[in-house]
């Protein structure tokens, strides 16, 4: 797994995306998504391969989020356009702080990266 929070999650982004033979799970909270559709259009031209080799692709952010909601959810849409299995939050009344994350780390992320497989 790789996640990481603002600038944290614009590296887990690039990295990881980038690295699916080594990163099954991505979490970008708050950050990520910036030129998504250009940087990787090797993934979303191939959501069978991405999906096969993508566990869980997690992104949340507030829904007031200026600095980053603006890049954020065109990924999404990408995303969803190209049938890319993930889970999109906003979190509404959110901006760029340290509550959002908090509440995307200790009650979405983590119970569920740590929770017995479901079939």
């Amino acid at each position: 797994a790789l996640a990481g929070l603002s600038m944290g999650a614009g590296q887990a982004d690039m990295i990881g995306l980038a690295a699916l033979d080594r990163f099954s799970v991505i979490g970008l909270f708050s950050g990520g998504g910036r030129d998504f559709a250009q940087r990787h259009a090797a993934l979303l031209a191939n959501p069978a391969a991405t999906n096969a080799q993508l566990a869980w692709l997690y992104i949340g952010v507030g829904s007031t989020d200026g600095l980053v909601l603006p890049s954020v959810r065109p990924m999404h849409e990408a995303l969803q356009a190209a049938g890319i299995r993930h889970t999109y939050r906003e979190l509404p009344g959110y901006g760029h702080s340290w509550p959002v994350w908090r509440h995307i780390l200790y009650h979405e992320f983590l119970p569920r990266l740590f929770a017995p497989p479901t079939n």
